[in-house]
């Protein structure tokens, strides 16, 4: 799961140790993220802060989006006892839109990204191939 967001993979994570019966101390505890380890480390810390009584507000204002920190709310009102588990399956399919529309959105601009490598490499290429020949037979006529 190392190309999933680390947010999806966060949420996943969660919502498969609650079905299991686990608390959401221990699911963000064994939540490895690979990809994003200050994202890890913001979890985790998240669920320390909460458990010595230390405020938590920076990490909210440290959230690289509004997924990230909606997800630490959620950690957050699960750590204090409210049921949880809908709003994270709920926040689950918010986040797969979110990553779908940001592929289509990469999968539209990646023809033009391409070809720019196409046009310095390519044509030149195609262009001598066409028009060799001809400047060949025009090299050797002007020799006489």
């Amino acid at each position: 799961m190392e190309d999933i967001a680390p947010p999806l993979s966060l949420v996943l994570h969660i919502i498969a140790c609650m079905r299991n019966g686990e608390s959401i101390r221990v699911a963000v505890e064994r939540f490895q993220c690979t990809s994003d380890l200050d994202f890890q480390r913001q979890a985790q810390e998240l669920v320390f802060r909460y458990d010595q009584g230390s405020p938590v507000e920076y990490i909210f204002e440290n959230a690289q989006s509004p997924y990230r920190c909606t997800i630490f709310e959620l950690i957050q009102m699960a750590l204090s006892g409210q049921p949880t588990l809908a709003q994270f399956e709920n926040l689950k399919v918010d986040i797969e839109m979110a990553c779908d529309m940001e592929l289509e959105q990469t999968l539209r601009v990646l023809p033009f990204k391409l070809m720019v490598p196409m046009m310095i490499f390519m044509v030149p290429a195609y262009l001598l191939a066409l028009f060799g020949p001809i400047l060949n037979l025009f090299l050797k006529g002007v020799k006489f």
